[in-house]
């Protein structure tokens, strides 16, 4: 079951590399002093940390992506399965299909967030039952 941590990290530096553009342009088409852009910023930095450490199926790896669920919800990005948006380019005019793969990205985000609360209390628990 760890191993499902190390396959949030790789996912977690997927997100990074498709988020890349998106950051580079709110760098330079936004003001620095927008809220929005400070959880994007605190979203994109702590998917570093948090893929780096669910690599190494570290508490503290999942602890941050806790944190992380609830920017995801916010900003829509960042999402660990982001990568499905992709499809819509090949048809760009089709605004149903790209909110259904939103709709799917945010599914798997919270079967993840599941997933992860899983694996969380079974091998990280301080209780022992």
């Amino acid at each position: 079951m760890k191993k499902i941590l190390v396959l949030f990290g790789l996912l977690d530096w997927i997100a990074i590399i498709k988020s890349f553009e998106h950051l580079t342009n709110f760098i330079w088409n936004s003001t620095l002093f927008n809220w929005m852009f400070f959880i994007w910023l605190i979203l994109y930095f702590s998917l570093i940390f948090s893929g780096l450490l669910l690599l190494k199926s570290k508490k503290e790896g999942i602890l941050i992506y806790y944190v992380q669920f609830p920017l995801k919800l916010i900003v829509y990005s960042g999402f660990s399965f982001g990568f499905i948006l992709l499809i819509s380019r090949i048809f760009p005019n089709n605004s149903e299909l790209n909110n259904l793969l939103l709709i799917l990205c945010v599914i798997l985000e919270i079967s993840r967030l599941a997933l992860t609360l899983f694996v969380h209390r079974k091998y990280y628990s301080n209780t022992k039952t």
